[in-house]
């Protein structure tokens, strides 16, 4: 693993932060509406979840989500 690649600001958004989680629901609703279709997709398919376990302010955020 190359150091630096899986944590951000690598390209993953920290999700369980709540500006984070609001800014991309809003932006998804946005975006979704633009498109006739009721299909969208996000890349989710990528996810890298090391950049999760390896980033202390989003363990911080999940800590407090389920203390």
């Amino acid at each position: 693993m190359i150091p630096g690649i899986a944590e951000p600001p690598a390209g993953q958004l920290r999700f369980a932060n709540a500006a984070t989680t609001q800014f991309t629901a809003n932006l998804v609703k946005e975006v979704s509406s633009m498109f006739p279709s009721k299909l969208f997709s996000t890349g989710g398919d990528e996810l890298n979840t090391n950049c999760y376990a390896n980033d202390s302010p989003t363990q911080e955020d999940l800590s407090r989500s389920f203390s």
